[in-house]
């Protein structure tokens, strides 16, 4: 399957961003902007339709701040940083505009851009710039969270039946990620303490995920990393693992059977904070000594960590 893995990481601003944004979304240089970043690749229609669920539109970009505001995070979290983000920009006549309906008051556009053949925005991370690309197009998005959602209408945006299907749709709903060695589906969150991310997902029908071999851990690892190594140990993941109201035994929040663990030196210690969730490191902390990459720990529950991934029962064919 083709994806890249949804991450968001934690800037300066991460207690603002916590009290003015949804769970999941990250603030932005307005005080009421707030964005969510997709890495499950749809086209731009499919990608709009998300949004709106999330009570957005694909994001619109009115000044440099914003555009550099973007285009710093998604360095952060891509790793192929020249792949293409869609924005809510699209061609409707001869004129530009976004799908929140705004007018495009700035633009930033690449050399030679806007082309002849692309119909709709996206941002090159890796310079900023702007490219006009195909509506069909397959690729990241990204959402702005929060205000008046304005549908793009079949004449705006008309997209051919024939359009690819975002892959394991079958399995999946078409922005979770498919496992085919356990079929289970997975999506990645961000910015919650351990029991608002559980009942999160429980809100989608899945718990936090839990873990039964290093094929699964690897797994978890690879679509909540980063990429890179960071620098502050709550740039971190929940997995399903605690010991709330059973303390000093850890259980899996979807109840399976608690078989396989993969603790860092030392852990589970159990101390000093009460009830115990548990953690995974899925990128190298530049300060660790002990190279917690890959492995878990226990921590304070209430701390809010960087990202958490939900996981369900595939869909029976």
């Amino acid at each position: 399957m083709n994806y890249i893995a949804s991450v968001i990481i934690l800037l300066a601003n991460f207690k603002n961003a916590i009290g003015a944004c949804p769970i999941g979304s990250l603030q932005g240089t307005e005080s009421n902007s707030c964005y969510k970043f997709f890495g499950s690749i749809t086209n731009f229609y499919d990608a709009q339709a998300q949004c709106e669920k999330t009570y957005g539109n694909l994001t619109s970009v009115h000044d440099s701040f914003t555009n550099a505001f973007l285009a710093r995070t998604l360095m952060e979290i891509m790793q192929d940083t020249t792949s293409k983000v869609l924005l809510g920009g699209f061609k409707k006549g001869v004129n530009w505009t976004w799908t929140d309906g705004s007018s495009m008051v700035y633009t930033n556009w690449a050399k030679g851009e806007p082309n002849a053949n692309g119909n709709c925005i996206a941002i090159q991370p890796s310079n900023n710039q702007w490219y006009a690309v195909d509506l069909n197009l397959n690729s990241p998005y990204v959402c702005e969270v929060g205000g008046p959602v304005n549908s793009i209408t079949t004449s705006t945006a008309v997209i051919p039946s024939n359009t690819p299907i975002n892959t394991c749709i079958d399995h999946c709903e078409s922005d979770w990620i498919y496992y085919d060695r356990n079929s289970f589906c997975y999506k990645v969150f961000y910015n919650a303490n351990w029991t608002s991310a559980e009942e999160l997902c429980r809100t989608y029908g899945a718990h936090i995920s839990s873990i039964h071999d290093i094929d699964e851990n690897y797994f978890i690892t690879n679509i909540t990393q980063t990429g890179r190594n960071v620098d502050d140990y709550v740039d971190v993941i929940w997995i399903g693992l605690s010991d709330i109201n059973i303390n000093y035994t850890f259980r899996w929040s979807d109840g399976t059977p608690f078989d396989f663990t993969n603790w860092s030196p030392g852990n589970p210690d159990q101390t000093n904070y009460g009830n115990r969730c548990v953690i995974l490191y899925p990128d190298k902390v530049t300060s660790d000594t002990w190279d917690h990459y890959q492995l878990w720990d226990d921590w304070d529950c209430d701390k809010y960590m960087r990202a958490f991934a939900c996981k369900k029962p595939a869909r029976r064919p």
